[in-house]
């Protein structure tokens, strides 16, 4: 049997060149897991990224663990919906990747979720792969 992996993250994204990580500390004191300048790989990542995310997943029970994520982010609401207001061209989403194996798991979003990814301004993106 194959297990379904995953994770989970949070992830503001911007194709500023001037934006740097500096700039996302005085906005955000929640520090990233993952945090990407663009184009430090040559032509690559096209975009400066800052991320939060769950560890990897095995049989990923997909609503708790974006509950549990969005029990990390609530308390920096503010900060992020400060900074989205300030880089105007930053763009913020959930993001969900799932590696599906033989078992199936469910991918909802509670209300709590939904509101909160509405009050920062972001998006939910999800991508399934066989």
């Amino acid at each position: 049997m194959t297990p379904t992996t995953g994770y989970i993250y949070f992830a503001i994204k911007t194709e500023d060149p001037k934006i740097t990580q500096e700039d996302f500390d005085k906005y955000i004191s929640l520090k990233p897991t993952i945090f990407k300048n663009m184009h430090q790989r040559g032509q690559l990542p096209k975009a400066t990224s800052w991320v939060y995310s769950t560890p990897k997943l095995t049989k990923p029970h997909c609503y708790e663990e974006i509950e549990k994520l969005i029990s990390v982010l609530e308390p920096y609401k503010e900060e992020l919906k400060h900074f989205k207001n300030s880089v105007p061209d930053a763009y913020l989403v959930l993001e969900v990747v799932l590696q599906m194996g033989d078992d199936t798991p469910g991918l909802n979003f509670s209300r709590r979720a939904i509101t909160f990814i509405n009050e920062v301004g972001a998006e939910i993106d999800c991508d399934i792969y066989p």
